[in-house]
């Protein structure tokens, strides 16, 4: 249930700050154009590709980022800390552990 109420937390944090558009569309991935700022930015990134998990020192310079990056957004979204923050694949995964957290409590309870 943790995952949900995180997730629920989030989305409530994001709906009480926009509140004057009335809707938040969060399902960009295939209509919203990259702001060039984000593109620069996911270009040097990718230039750096890296297996955050192993043990050479540039891999563990990119976990370090990593976690920078998941702790930023975790401060921008009001998440109470950087084990709420999760980065998945896309939406269907993204989609996939909320479910999943909503009915674990109804399934083994």
């Amino acid at each position: 249930m943790q995952v949900y109420e995180t997730f629920t937390a989030i989305v409530r944090n994001i709906r009480n700050k926009h509140r004057l558009f009335g809707t938040v569309f969060m399902d960009h991935a295939a209509s919203t154009p990259i702001h060039p700022k984000v593109a620069k930015a996911m270009q040097k990134a990718l230039a750096h590709y890296q297996n955050p998990g192993a043990l050479y020192d540039s891999a563990r310079r990119i976990k370090l980022s990593i976690e920078r990056i998941r702790n930023d957004i975790g401060t921008l979204l009001g998440a109470k800390g950087t084990d709420t923050v999760l980065f998945t694949r896309g939406g269907t995964e993204a989609n996939n552990i909320a479910i999943q957290g909503a009915l674990s409590d109804i399934v083994y309870h």
